[in-house]
């Protein structure tokens, strides 16, 4: 009887193994500009066409975080649609918010989350980077805090 209590875990820990192992063989993510000659701003598409190194999984998502630089205002971007037949081409869409740092902004990370998961898998990535067009904004840099009557 305790050898049967045993195999369950085992067979569980045997499982999820295997998923990661998995996920681990889909490592690397090429991202670029879908299409480089368009103006990117405030409430404007933002467009990046990513190739993976191996087929996106059925019900997977790619999900890809952008971000300008010296500041943390984080933009995530996702697709579970592949462009092509060998699924390995997926373009992420997202509208910039009508407040947005302008700059140079960067490639933060790749992820894919398997389906029924809240788990990112990283990816291995190359390095981006872009211009966001727009009027700067001052940013607070320091907060003052005391306890409110």
């Amino acid at each position: 009887m305790k050898s049967s209590k045993l195999a369950i875990p085992t067979l569980l820990t045997g499982m999820i193994l295997m998923g990661v192992l998995g996920l681990h063989a889909q490592q690397t993510a090429n991202v670029q500009m879908a299409k480089p000659e368009v103006e990117i701003a405030r409430g404007k598409a933002l467009a990046l066409e990513v190739k993976l190194d191996k087929p996106l999984p059925p019900e997977t998502s790619l999900i890809v975080r952008v971000r300008p630089e010296g500041v943390s205002q984080l933009i995530v971007l996702s697709s579970s649609t592949p462009d092509d037949p060998s699924r390995t081409r997926v373009t992420v869409k997202t509208t910039l918010p009508n407040v947005v740092v302008p700059g140079k902004w960067r490639l933060e990370d790749v992820f894919i989350s398997l389906p029924a998961t809240n788990i990112w898998q990283p990816l291995g990535r190359n390095e981006l980077t872009f211009d966001v067009e727009g009027k700067p904004f001052p940013i607070p840099a320091k907060a003052e805090v005391s306890v409110a009557k």
